[in-house]
């Protein structure tokens, strides 16, 4: 049936990957995606050499797994020797972004920095962003907005009649 040559397909790419330096999450999978997760951060690198230069679209991951994931999505017309093919140049990526990436460190190896100061660095950004943080006026609901400006040095009078007489209520 078509789920199980699905299932097949996901079985199949999932015991051909672990050639590569990649790991695949060992909690319960879906047959229809396998996520696969790099050591170093150069998923993105990865989706893109294999679009530009094979052809082959994979999902890419947003967010803090931008870099470090990607998922391969098993529905559709794929079957095992197209699991061959993508493993094939995704080995062939990997290694090419490798070769650009251990350039670009020889490049930058003369402005390595120590652990103290790349921590001090990450603790002063954390700050500078944390305190950046603010709602605009306009943004803001009236009732903040109203709580939030700063109260008139002035003190507001009002008139009231009792009566006949006048008085100025502060």
């Amino acid at each position: 049936t078509f789920l199980a040559r699905i299932a097949a397909v996901a079985q199949d790419f999932r015991e051909k990957v672990r050639e590569l330096p990649v790991t695949v999450p060992a909690f319960p999978l879906s047959h229809a995606l396998t996520p696969v997760v790099f050591e170093r951060p150069v998923a993105y690198r990865v989706f893109e050499t294999l679009k530009d230069r094979h052809g082959i679209m994979v999902n890419p991951c947003g967010g803090a797994l931008h870099e470090t994931a990607l998922r391969i999505a098993h529905i559709g017309d794929t079957d095992c020797e197209d699991n061959t093919m993508l493993v094939r140049a995704m080995k062939q990526a990997i290694a090419e972004v490798g070769r650009k990436q251990k350039k670009k460190e020889s490049k930058r190896s003369c402005q390595h920095l120590s652990v103290q100061q790349l921590l001090f660095g990450l603790l002063i950004f954390c700050a500078t962003a944390q305190r950046a943080r603010s709602t605009l006026p306009e943004r803001r609901q009236r009732v903040q907005t109203l709580m939030r400006s700063p109260s008139p040095s002035t003190i507001a009078r009002t008139r009231w009649m009792f009566g006949f007489q006048e008085r100025f209520v502060f």
